[in-house]
C-alpha cells in the first residue's frame, strides 16, 4: 500500500494548481528567530492534544520544514475564530489548514501550493432527510464560527430567500454533538473532518455539499511572503516525490494496513482451475475518469481504481494489463466483443448487463447537477425537462438518462468537454460524478458553475465489469476485493 496513497494524492491535490503557474525561485530567508503558529482542532490535518501538543498533517510539514530551514516553530492551541484574529492582528505568524478565498485575501496572505482539497458537508440528525438546501427551510442549522462553509450555506439560503436558524460553536466535534443530541436539524462540516469523525456520532450524511475549496497556510497581509514562498519552494518538492515525508504523513494520519499481509482467498478447484489456464488478462479504462482512474502524462494508469486492480492482481496473481489508446467509447465497444477482458471501473446499466456480469461494489460516488451561476434549475430529474443537458457519452449517467427519462442529451467524448460546455454556456446542465466535476473544475480553474446531487440520491456504485462468459472471473474477484480491509479502503478513498 505504500506505493498506492502517493499515486491517489498527487490525482486529488497536485492537479488543482497546475494552473496558478507558480514561480519557484529561491525565497528570502525567513528572518524571525521564531514562528508562531496557529493550531485548531481540525483531525487529521491538524489537532492538540490536551497537553496542547500539536499534531498532524499540516504540523508533520512543518517541523520538516524547519529542519531543512533552521526554524524554531511555536505552536499556539487556539479556538477557530481566535485564530482568524490572532492572525490578523500579528499575534501569530502562520494560521495551518485553512480555505482559500477571494474574499479572505483582503486580510490574509496566502501561500500557492495546495496541501489538500475540500468541500462543505450537510449533516443532519436521525429522522430528518434533506435533498436540497430548500429543505433547511424553518430549520436550525450548526456549524463553526467563521467558517467558510457555514458562511457559504448561510449565504445560499439568503440567496434562495429561506427562512434558518444558524448556531455557531467554537469546535467542529461541537457541531456533530449538537447533532447527535438532537439540539439543532443540521449541521455543515469540511468534508475530510466529517468523513473521519462521522462514524463516531449518530448522525447523517445528506446529499447536500457547499462550495469547493483549497485548504493552504495563511499569514498576515504583507507581512511574512517570504515564509509563505519558503513553504511554497518545499512543498512543491515534497509533492513531486513519492516517499516524501508529504506522503508519508498523509499515510499515518489517515492509515492504511501493512503491506506484506499473507491472505488466503480460499478459491475453489474450478476458480484455480481457471486461474492455471487465464494468468494475463486485458482490461478497458477511461483515460479521463479523473479521480476514480485516468492515464497519467507518462502513461501509467492512475486512480482510485487503479489501486483496486494493482491490490487485486497482487491477491490473485493475475496479470492485469491495460488496453492502450483507447478512448472510453472504444473500450466499451471491445467489450461488447470480447476483445476486452474487464471494465474495472464502470457503474451498472441496463445495456451493460446485455454483455457483462459485474462484481461486487467496490467504490461509491454521487450523481450530480453542474449549472451556471445563478441558475434556477433544480436537483430533480424534472427539471432536466426542457433543458439542454450535456453528459459524456457511454457513461453511467448516459445510461442513467436513458433509463429514466425521454431527454435526448447532448453527447460528449469526455466529460470534461461536457463541463465546459456548460461554463460556455453552449448547454444548461452537465449529469456527471461528485468526484470527478470537483476535480475537474478545479484542475481548470472554472469559476462560474455550482454542483448539485441529485434529489433523494444515494451513493451510485462502481464495479468491476467482467465479460459474461468468464462467471469463474468474477468470483475470483468477489473474493480479492472481500479481503480489501476498510483501512485499506479509506486510504485509497482520501
Amino acid at each position: 500500500m505504500r506505493h498506492i496513497l502517493p499515486a491517489i494524492l498527487r490525482v486529488l491535490v497536485c492537479p488543482l494548481i497546475i494552473f496558478l503557474s507558480i514561480s519557484f525561485g529561491a525565497p528570502a530567508a525567513f528572518a524571525s528567530p521564531t514562528i508562531k503558529v496557529g493550531v485548531y482542532q481540525d483531525f487529521p490535518l491538524v489537532f492538540y492534544d490536551q497537553q496542547g501538543k500539536a499534531h498532524g498533517v499540516y504540523v508533520d510539514l512543518l517541523d520538516h520544514i524547519a529542519t531543512q530551514e533552521d526554524w524554531q516553530i511555536e505552536y499556539v492551541p487556539c479556538k477557530w475564530v481566535d485564530c482568524l484574529s490572532m492572525l490578523e492582528n500579528g499575534e501569530i505568524d502562520l494560521l495551518t489548514a485553512i480555505a482559500f478565498s477571494k474574499e479572505r485575501t483582503a486580510k490574509y496572505d496566502f501561500n500557492q501550493e495546495t496541501v489538500f482539497p475540500n468541500w462543505g458537508q450537510v449533516y443532519t440528525t436521525n429522522g430528518i432527510k434533506l435533498d436540497s438546501i430548500t429543505g433547511l427551510a424553518g430549520r436550525t442549522v450548526a456549524g463553526l464560527d467563521q467558517d467558510i462553509y457555514f458562511k457559504s450555506l448561510r449565504e445560499l439560503t439568503e440567496k434562495a430567500g429561506l427562512e434558518v436558524s444558524y448556531q455557531g460553536v467554537d469546535e467542529y466535534d461541537q457541531v456533530f454533538q449538537l447533532l447527535e443530541q438532537q439540539e439543532v436539524d443540521a449541521g455543515i462540516l469540511p468534508r475530510l473532518y466529517g468523513d473521519l469523525n462521522e462514524k463516531k456520532f449518530r448522525v447523517n450524511k445528506t446529499t447536500i455539499i457547499v462550495r469547493l475549496s483549497e485548504l493552504r497556510f495563511a499569514a498576515k497581509k504583507s507581512a511574512n511572503k517570504e515564509l509563505l514562498a519558503t513553504i511554497d519552494s518545499h512543498l512543491h518538492k515534497l509533492k513531486e516525490d513519492n516517499n516524501s515525508l508529504y506522503f508519508q504523513s498523509v499515510s499515518r494520519w489517515l492509515g492504511q494496513q501493512d503491506k506484506g499481509v499473507d491472505i488466503d482467498l480460499d478459491l475453489t478447484d474450478p476458480e484455480r482451475k481457471w486461474l492455471t489456464e487465464h494468468r494475463r488478462i486485458l482490461l478497458g479504462v477511461d483515460p479521463e475518469f479523473v479521480p476514480f482512474e485516468f492515464i497519467d502524462v507518462d502513461g501509467s494508469y492512475r486512480g482510485m481504481c487503479a489501486d483496486y486492480v494493482q491490490l487485486l492482481s497482487e491477491r490473485t496473481g493475475i496479470a492485469m494489463d491495460i488496453a492502450p489508446n483507447l478512448s472510453w467509447n472504444e473500450a466499451v465497444e471491445r467489450a461488447k466483443i470480447k476483445e476486452i477482458d474487464v471494465l474495472p471501473c464502470v457503474g451498472m446499466t441496463e445495456k451493460r448487463k446485455e454483455f457483462l456480469t459485474y462484481s461486487t461494489p467496490h467504490q461509491t460516488f454521487y450523481r450530480v447537477f453542474v449549472t451556471r451561476e445563478g441558475s434556477t434549475i433544480g436537483n430533480g430529474v424534472d427539471d432536466l425537462v426542457g433543458r439542454s443537458v450535456a453528459v459524456q457519452r457511454n457513461s453511467s449517467h448516459h445510461g442513467f438518462l436513458q433509463d429514466n427519462t425521454t431527454i435526448q442529451p447532448i453527447l460528449f467524448d469526455t466529460a470534461e468537454q461536457a463541463i465546459i460546455s456548460v461554463s460556455e454556456g453552449r448547454n444548461d446542465v452537465f449529469v456527471g460524478n461528485e468526484n470527478m466535476t470537483g476535480y475537474t473544475i478545479n484542475r481548470k480553474g472554472i469559476v462560474n458553475l455550482k454542483m448539485t446531487r441529485l434529489e433523494g440520491a444515494e451513493g451510485r456504485n462502481l464495479y468491476f465489469a467482467v465479460r459474461n462468459d468468464w462467471p469463474e472471473l468474477v468470483s475470483i474477484i468477489n473474493k480479492g476485493l472481500a479481503s480489501i480491509s476498510e483501512k485499506e479502503r479509506e486510504a485509497i478513498k482520501q
